[in-house]
């Protein structure tokens, strides 16, 4: 008899009809019986679960599909690549006001060295000579969206889709590991680009501001496989003209020639009469009379951006080419020591040609550097600044009008520069407004502080030593102008005695006199 309840039991649960059941029904009622659970339900939310990915899955996909249909008919997008300018002008935006006033969760840490325009002096005094960094926070992978303008937008930082070239042959040395392959894309609502564009103006802007003060330093950098360009080498602050020590009717003279070169009448001047709108300058003379300083001077007197271009990186005249295609307009070119970087020449021997082949890396010719300056497809709108200790080794080629329009000598300094340079190291805090409000004390230590500068001077030979001889004198004696003066004439004839011992191992029969311009510079 109860063999028989327990089979109409089976049969009664018609769900369980494979061989399996029996065992089902005999764990059903003993869940039932003694945990009061019903098997059944379980059942159903295993299968609930067992589902619940896939359908997960699908409202995703439902879901990407709708925001790509949203993104393609209701928003706008621009893609900004990392070698770009835009670029990093775009994430120190962000780093400044949105970043660092929110408490976002995903974020890329990255550790920037600071550098003396960066740091103030008091920050600077701080670190007592360690090295200076400091931890910048930006976007991650993510989108991170913000307000402008009361519209929402969206920045977000992707992986860059190699083309089909690069995977196949991969990437140079020169760009592996670096962040060439990441593009920033800022997103908005809307059907019009214009918010964007006044986005991105707006950073830009906001970065320029910042960099009023500072000149940018460009140098070539090689950007993608067998793509080279014009990259941010540094940011220096602007100097004075004043800090040039150069005779004053030569800088005076040069900085009206750039002055009215840049000028827009003669501009039009120019393109009325079909003339290039280019110049050039050659600054020759001996190591240390402050060629290169002149060239940042220039450059932060007139606002212009420094484009050194150094000709042993560029792979070939292709390359040449494309970077003073790349050039905007105005811009300053610096090329220096174009004496030995070893161009061959057209007077060249066999012999030198092949002499110069195995001890130069340049790789672009003299004819391909001919044609970037002055050639039928060259650009306009640049000044050239060339620099040379020799300049009698330079193809007269490269030196003909149109391609260097003038030449300027700089040499050893004079009496009235050294006394200027010696005010400027020592007398700062010397000028009219200061002495006028320091009362008759300060006027007596300014007084003073000239007839040092005067009798310092006086000890000086003419044309002998280049400024950068004087100033590291100078700079051994920053706290005690009188200790400067007191030691400055063993000094003198220490280093004059230097000079006539290396003349005199050159052959040459004695120290070249005032106004001079030797054939071979001998610092």
């Amino acid at each position: 008899m109860p063999q028989l309840s327990y089979m109409k039991v089976l049969n009664g649960a018609g769900r369980y009809s494979d061989p399996l059941s029996p065992i089902l029904q005999i764990i059903n009622t003993f869940l039932s019986r003694n945990l009061n659970v019903d098997f059944t339900r379980i059942s159903v939310i295993i299968a609930i679960f067992k589902f619940a990915p896939a359908a997960i899955a699908a409202v995703s996909k439902l879901g990407l599909q709708a925001y790509g249909w949203i993104q393609r008919f209701f928003m706008v997008s621009v893609t900004v690549p990392a070698h770009d300018e835009l670029y990093m002008q775009v994430l120190d935006w962000l780093s400044a006001y949105i970043l660092k006033w929110r408490a976002s969760r995903s974020l890329t840490a990255r550790t920037r060295f600071l550098k003396g325009g960066d740091v103030g002096f008091e920050e600077y005094a701080t670190f007592r000579g360690r090295t200076k960094v400091d931890t910048q926070y930006l976007p991650s992978l993510e989108s991170v969206w913000f307000l402008y303008e009361r519209r929402p937008f969206a920045v977000k930082l992707s992986p860059e889709t190699p083309t089909a070239y690069e995977r196949h042959r991969g990437l140079p040395k020169a760009t592996e590991g670096r962040n060439e392959k990441i593009i920033l894309t800022i997103t908005s609502l809307g059907r019009s680009s214009e918010p964007i564009k006044r986005f991105l103006d707006m950073c830009r802007s906001s970065s320029r501001k910042q960099q009023e003060t500072t000149i940018t330093i460009r140098a070539i950098k090689c950007i993608r496989y067998f793509s080279w360009g014009w990259d941010v080498k540094a940011q220096k602050t602007a100097r004075g003209m004043d800090s040039i020590h150069l005779d004053d009717a030569v800088k005076a003279n040069l900085v009206s020639d750039i002055e009215h070169y840049l000028d827009p009448k003669t501009r039009r001047y120019y393109n009325s009469r079909h003339i290039p709108y280019r110049r050039g300058f050659l600054l020759h003379g001996p190591p240390g009379t402050g060629k290169t300083s002149l060239s940042l001077a220039l450059a932060g007197e007139f606002g212009l951006d420094l484009y050194i271009l150094d000709l042993s990186t560029v792979p070939s005249d292709d390359v040449l080419d494309s970077l003073f295609c790349d050039l905007p307009s105005p811009c300053l070119v610096l090329l220096e020591d174009i004496d030995v970087i070893g161009l061959k020449s057209r007077s060249d021997t066999e012999e030198q040609s092949s002499k110069k082949e195995k001890s130069s890396s340049v790789k672009c010719t003299l004819s391909g550097l001919l044609n970037v300056l002055d050639g039928v497809a060259s650009g306009e709108g640049r000044i050239l600044i060339v620099t040379s200790n020799m300049p009698d080794s330079i193809d007269e080629a490269l030196l003909r009008p149109g391609r260097i329009d003038r030449k300027i000598y700089l040499g050893y300094v004079s009496k009235c520069v050294v006394e200027r340079m010696f005010r400027r190291m020592f007398g700062g805090e010397y000028s009219e407004q200061n002495v006028v409000e320091g009362g008759e004390s300060k006027k007596r230590e300014h007084e003073n502080m000239a007839a040092m500068a005067l009798k310092f001077s006086r000890e000086i030979p003419e044309e002998t030593f280049t400024p950068a001889q004087i100033q590291e004198y100078l700079l051994q004696y920053q706290e005690s102008p009188a200790e400067a003066v007191d030691q400055i004439a063993s000094w003198v004839a220490k280093e004059v005695h230097k000079l006539e011992k290396k003349a005199q191992s050159q052959g040459i029969n004695s120290v070249p006199k005032k106004g001079e311009q030797p054939r071979s510079y001998r610092n």
